[in-house]
């Protein structure tokens, strides 16, 4: 008598097995595909300075909109041409949905006529993204990630 019902537990084991992998592929394939970033998804304006007196602690203030209809992950404004020390640059990094605003501040560079600000805006990110990742990848084990996109100010004139 104990064999027909460890059968039937089997067996309605099974089926809520097949049905939460059914609901799982049906939410991975229902997923929209992830359109590339561009200037026309991101804003990224120069908003002003800080009222420094002194042109080396001059700080550029910047606005970033996320203009897409996914989250992004914005990070790692850097001026172009110049290089810097890692540890004195700011880690800055927002999570933006879909129309939100982030505000951040550049040291301005004193050497230079013209410059322009280069951050990287990400849309795979967040628990759905992984999720998505994961199980495209299953058959072969290794999620495939995009890259975040590149996105560019406009050519500011130094003061």
């Amino acid at each position: 008598m104990a064999k027909p019902k460890i059968r039937f537990m089997l067996r309605i084991v099974g089926i809520i097995v097949v049905t939460l992998l059914t609901a799982l592929l049906l939410f991975v394939v229902s997923q929209p595909p992830l359109s590339p970033l561009s200037r026309h998804h991101v804003s990224l304006a120069l908003v002003g300075y800080t009222n420094g007196n002194d042109p080396r602690t001059l700080l550029a203030v910047f606005a970033i909109t996320n203009l897409s209809t996914s989250v992004i992950l914005v990070r790692q404004p850097m001026i172009e041409s110049v290089v810097y020390d890692s540890s004195t640059w700011p880690r800055w990094r927002a999570m933006l949905e879909s129309g939100a605003s982030a505000s951040f501040t550049v040291p301005v560079p004193t050497n230079l006529p013209s410059w322009r600000l280069g951050l990287y805006a990400d849309p795979d990110v967040g628990a759905t993204r992984a999720i998505v990742r994961v199980v495209r990848a299953f058959p072969f084990g290794v999620p495939a990630r995009r890259h975040p996109y590149a996105i560019h100010s406009d050519l500011i004139e130094s003061e």
